[in-house]
């Protein structure tokens, strides 16, 4: 039986390519965590400055705009329905 034997150079030499390319697996995966960090951190500092939070009056606006799509009156004019909903408002309607 003929047993290859591999010089310990080529060992070494294929060892140290193996962690080459495991050290650039290592560094590829790292920064995507950096970026996924920091736009995790954006936005957590942005939250409080979100249009449209819980409570807001943008948040009221915004179901308000929702409801009129989901009624098929989204190529309404703004102007003409707010002029609609207050003259009714003004006659007590």
């Amino acid at each position: 039986m003929d047993t290859v034997t591999t010089p310990p150079f080529d060992r070494l030499q294929r060892i140290a390519e193996d962690f080459a390319a495991t050290e650039q697996r290592i560094t590829d995966r790292l920064a995507i965590v950096v970026e996924t960090a920091a736009e995790l951190r954006r936005q957590y500092r942005a939250a409080d400055k979100r249009r449209g939070g819980p409570g807001s009056a943008d948040a009221r606006k915004y179901a308000l705009g929702s409801v009129l799509v989901m009624v098929g009156l989204d190529g309404v004019s703004d102007t003409a329905l707010l002029g609609l909903i207050a003259q009714a408002a003004r006659r007590g309607l």
